[in-house]
């Protein structure tokens, strides 16, 4: 998720967009002076409560906890500056917007909606499943080639009721049956942790706190134990599943 934080031309009110999407206003008619860019700076989270701020514009002053910064690490709490009348991001602002996030809603009764996490752990074990399945299916054919291997190679050695061009064929045979099978076992050898890799790092981007303004990764605790939690464990924020 990509938030994208400026003023909203039309009522100068600081404007938060996510996802590329039309923004939502925030705070009075007003507020936000002309110095502040319409798309002034760029939050990206972090997966561990935080955002990586990146500035739009060059010419933007974007300043954090006094400090001038083209990009830098923040976390809520820090304070951003924008433009030269400094006006300081109002964090709430990123809550304000929680119902209008990708994903994201409130249900009836208050709380964010975590039910479409179920969907993402889910997916993560069944893709998990099935690169454990991949990878045993071909241990399992290196291992009876390799028997069939031995057995060829044997037959070779020892046969003497055919010629010495059978036992040759019958060698070559189990030699490049084995070569084959050693070749495709390094192969995914190396395919395999990659694919893991991959797969944990998506999971720990979407397995995250529904709260903008948090995105903490839940951790690998299946989803029926996250849903018995009442709240976030990092910014508190109430849960619902319903």
């Amino acid at each position: 998720m990509t938030i994208t934080v400026g003023r909203k031309a039309e009522t100068n009110q600081l404007n938060v967009a996510y996802d590329g999407q039309p923004g939502r206003a925030y705070g009075a008619v007003g507020s936000v002076p002309n110095t502040v860019s319409r798309s002034h700076f760029r939050l990206d989270p972090d997966g561990k409560g935080g955002y990586r701020l990146t500035s739009l514009n060059p010419n933007n002053q974007t300043l954090v906890n006094g400090v001038r910064v083209s990009s830098a690490n923040v976390r809520p709490g820090d304070r951003i500056e924008m433009g030269s009348g400094r006006f300081v991001f109002d964090w709430k602002a990123l809550g304000a917007n929680t119902n209008h996030t990708g994903g994201v809603s409130v249900v009836s009764g208050g709380g964010l909606n975590i039910k479409p996490l179920e969907a993402v752990w889910e997916n993560y074990q069944s893709e998990r499943m099935k690169i454990q399945i991949r990878q045993g299916r071909l241990n399992a054919v290196g291992r009876l080639t390799g028997v069939l291997s031995m057995v060829g190679t044997v037959f070779a050695v020892m046969d003497h009721s055919h010629g010495s061009s059978t036992r040759l064929i019958f060698l070559v045979i189990a030699i490049v049956a084995a070569a084959a099978v050693s070749a495709v076992t390094f192969i995914n050898a190396s395919k395999v942790p990659q694919k893991v890799a991959a797969l944990d790092k998506q999971f720990q981007m979407t397995y995250v706190c529904p709260n903008p303004a948090c995105r903490c990764f839940m951790g690998n605790q299946p989803y029926h134990v996250l849903a018995q939690r009442p709240a976030c464990p990092y910014c508190k924020t109430r849960y619902a599943t319903k």
